[in-house]
């Protein structure tokens, strides 16, 4: 084998203009000595303060949360399950008594579950079971839609809430199977597998959940929010409360931290853990370079950013990105989800051997007379002005699904009639999906009589007060609650809803109904636990209305009927 020498050349491409109005980058210097003589009349030599950061010492305490309880802090707090996010924990609808009747879709889905433990003798029972126990019709108000699937699922599967009690009883007789029509007792076979599978369903349906219906502990009806308290341990416990958590995302923000509260937390207080790192220069799109032959990326063009006078924040942001950005640096710590992190020191090493303790912003802020600029820390309970340096990492629903509306009420005010109204616009279905009320009531109307003869002469009505359609319930102020407090409050008129959201006797404190209203609605969610569990609840959320409604109120009037 003969060897064959590689012959490897490279040729250097760039530009060489041939006009010499064109040089090129340069940045050329006339004067150095000059420049040395500037840097040491402007104290750039001294190296006083001027080092760069080589080492960061970064020292936190964190702490896991580990008690909760809906509203105010209070010692009954319960154990927090780390890993459900914390909306979930707080929003919540209570699970139903097993007693309580479900939809239509939830006695099918029962029903269906009983047919498959009895596997092979499914077939054979089927046709009893669903003549002996059959899902009740739906109305006749009922969205034909909503009607169909139930009269497939009436054709198909037995209703499961008749069954429980048909089963529960026959168990208490002593057998089971006396529940069961069409089964073939000369088979012992089959009655054993009839009788172990109607019992193990039972035992199912006792202890199955059943989601929905009365509200969460934390809701707070008369201010339309949740209120939920958390606590960690440490050298003092820490408590942190979320008063006003509207259906969002629940984080830092969402809560402040009540001193000298307690939720029963007995476990040890954290060990301070230091970390040693080198830090590295802030990072982000639109910053400038922090070297001078480095093209800068034209993704983001800071100066086309426009704020008015009165947005401080963008101004804040566009100075600190333009001036300020190359004299930050990051330094990372890893701290756990569903903690509470306190920063006890942080101490720099530059490059002139020196060690700076780096205090907090607010410590900073403060010792200079200047109003602190926090962010990341949360806020005293009850004391906006007053701060604590403590970082809460929620265990935040991530990628949550959001599924339609089961009920949506609009809540709303009514200058010309001086009323406020809660108008329920969707209500549960008898499939257990939402169904618009206003299609319900359409149905559900008489159908009107056809004009017959020769056309009548109108007819004048005097009218004490205009119908309101039955969707619209009237909501009256007060000055008083029903604690007897000072508080104007808007009182709902009659008994319930349809759904779950309206009941009677409810108060609505009058300075949460603005003139742009507000949508207040159930629906269900699903999102993943942080160890890959599926949890799924029914939640309660608010949103702005589109401003004031009128619902026809009219009093003292006189109505023409008969003009075509």
């Amino acid at each position: 084998m003969t060897a064959v020498p590689s012959v490897t050349s490279w040729t250097r491409i760039e530009p060489i203009p041939q006009d010499p109005s064109m040089p090129g980058f340069a940045a050329r210097v006339a004067d150095p000595l000059w420049l040395l003589a500037r840097q040491w009349q402007l104290a750039e030599l001294t190296a006083r303060d001027r080092g760069s950061p080589v080492r960061v010492d970064l020292t936190v305490e964190s702490a896991p949360l580990e008690r909760h309880h809906p509203g105010p802090p209070d010692a009954s707090g319960a154990p927090l399950d780390r890993a459900v996010p914390l909306e979930a924990t707080v929003e919540a609808e209570p699970r139903a008594a097993p007693g309580v009747r479900g939809s239509a879709r939830d006695a099918a889905v029962t029903g269906s579950r009983l047919l498959a433990l009895l596997g092979q003798l499914a077939d054979e029972l089927r046709e009893a079971l669903v003549a002996t126990y059959a899902i009740p019709a739906p109305p006749t108000d009922a969205d034909p839609a909503a009607a169909r699937r139930v009269d497939l699922l009436r054709r198909s599967v037995p209703d499961g809430r008749a069954l429980a009690d048909a089963i529960a009883a026959a168990q208490a007789a002593g057998d089971v199977t006396t529940a069961l029509p069409g089964l073939d007792r000369t088979d012992p076979a089959a009655v054993t597998l009839a009788g172990e599978a109607a019992t193990a369903w039972l035992g199912w349906y006792v202890a199955r959940p059943v989601l929905g219906g009365a509200p969460p502990a934390g809701w707070r009806a008369e201010r339309l929010v949740h209120e939920v308290s958390i606590a960690a341990p440490g050298t003092s416990e820490t408590v942190l409360v979320g008063r006003d958590h509207d259906g969002g995302e629940l984080d830092w923000w969402s809560f402040d931290v009540a001193p000298g509260a307690s939720l029963g937390v007995t476990g040890p207080a954290p060990a301070a853990r230091t970390s040693t790192t080198l830090p590295t220069g802030l990072a982000l799109a639109g910053l400038p370079a922090s070297r001078f032959w480095v093209m800068e990326s034209g993704d983001v063009n800071l100066d086309r950013i426009s704020a008015a006078p009165e947005e401080l924040g963008r101004l804040l942001f566009t100075e600190f990105a333009v001036a300020y950005g190359n004299d930050f640096f990051v330094v990372p710590v890893t701290v756990d989800v569903a903690s509470v992190t306190r920063v006890r020191g942080l101490t720099v090493r530059t490059t002139f051997d020196e060690d700076i303790a780096v205090p907090s912003s607010v410590a900073a802020d403060v010792a200079a007379g200047r109003p602190p600029l926090r962010l990341f820390v949360s806020s005293e309970d009850g004391h906006r002005e007053r701060a604590e340096e403590v970082l809460l990492v929620a265990p935040s629903a991530v990628g949550a699904i959001d599924g339609a509306a089961l009920e949506d009420v609009l809540l709303a005010r009514d200058e010309t009639a001086n009323l406020a109204w809660a108008v329920e616009r969707r209500v549960p279905g008898v499939d257990g999906r939402g169904a618009e009320r206003v299609e319900e009531l359409r149905r559900g109307a008489p159908p009107a009589a056809p004009a017959l003869g020769s056309p009548q002469p109108p007819v004048v009505r005097y009218e004490l007060a205009s119908e309101v359609p039955a969707n619209w319930r009237a909501m009256t102020s007060s000055a008083r609650d029903a604690q007897g407090d000072d508080r104007p409050v808007l009182r709902l008129i009659g008994g319930t809803g349809r759904g779950e959201l309206l009941f009677a006797g409810w108060e609505l404190h009058a300075e949460r109904l603005s003139r742009t209203g507000m949508c207040l609605r159930r629906r269900a969610r699903r999102a993943r636990s942080s160890d890959g569990r599926t949890i799924t609840w029914t939640r309660r959320e608010t949103a702005p209305a589109t401003g004031e409604s009128t619902s026809g109120l009219r009093f003292d009037q006189l109505s023409d009927q008969g003009i075509p």
